[in-house]
C-alpha cells in the first residue's frame, strides 16, 4: 500500500456522501488523517466507520507505545490475513500478538487469564474491548478492565444500563483513551 500521505493531514469538505467520501477514504488509505466537513451528523457518523477511525486510532495507540493484540474466534492465520488486507491497509504490524480459540472459549475467564500470561503482564494490565457483553463479562472475572465498543453501525440502540452490564462504553475508537486505564496498556 502507498503511504505517500503518511503525516500528513487531510479536510475534506463534503466528504459524508458520494465523491467526497471516495477521496476521504482514497487519502485515508494512503496514510493521511482525515477529517470530514458535512451537513448531517448520522450521515458524518457512518462515513467516519467507513473511512476507518478504528485504524487511525489504532496506529496512534501503536506509535505512543501501547502494545496491542487481538483474540478472536477467526484463526490466527485468518486474523493476520484479514489485518493485513484491510481497507485501511496492512495493519497487522500493530499487532505484538494473535490470539484465537486455542487459549480457550471466548467467554470463559480462563482464556483471559492465559492471554495476560502470555503477553507477560497482570490481568488488571490489559484493556480488553469488545461488542459482545458475555465476552466483557469473562475478561472483567479475569481481572481485565474492560469497555463495551457499542458502534452504532452495529447496533443502531445503544447499549445502556443492564444492556452493558456495567461495562463502560463508547461508541467509537475515537473515544477511546487507553492512558484513562491507568494500569492497562
Amino acid at each position: 500500500m502507498n503511504k505517500q500521505l503518511e503525516g500528513k493531514i487531510a479536510l475534506v469538505t463534503g466528504g459524508s456522501s458520494g465523491i467526497g467520501l471516495g477521496a476521504a477514504k482514497e487519502l485515508a488509505a494512503q496514510g493521511a488523517r482525515v477529517f470530514i466537513t458535512g451537513r448531517r451528523q448520522h450521515e458524518l457518523d457512518a462515513a467516519v466507520a467507513q473511512i476507518g477511525s478504528s485504524a487511525t486510532a489504532l496506529r496512534a495507540w501503536h506509535d505512543a507505545g501501547i502494545r496491542l493484540a487481538v483474540f478472536s474466534s477467526g484463526s490466527v492465520a485468518a486474523q493476520k490475513l484479514l489485518f493485513g488486507h484491510s481497507d485501511a491497509g496492512d495493519l497487522s504490524s500493530l499487532f505484538s500478538a494473535f490470539f484465537d480459540t486455542e487459549v480457550g472459549h471466548k467467554r470463559d475467564p480462563e482464556s483471559y487469564r492465559r492471554i495476560a500470561a502470555a503477553l507477560g503482564q497482570a490481568p488488571h494490565e490489559v484493556l480488553f474491548l469488545s461488542d459482545i457483553v458475555e465476552e466483557l463479562d469473562a475478561a472483567r472475572e479475569a481481572g481485565m478492565p474492560t469497555l463495551l465498543l457499542d458502534r452504532r453501525e452495529d447496533y443502531p440502540q445503544p447499549r445502556r444500563d443492564t444492556a452493558a452490564a456495567g461495562h463502560p462504553r463508547v461508541e467509537s475508537f475515537a473515544e477511546i483513551d487507553p492512558a484513562s486505564f491507568s494500569d492497562a496498556s
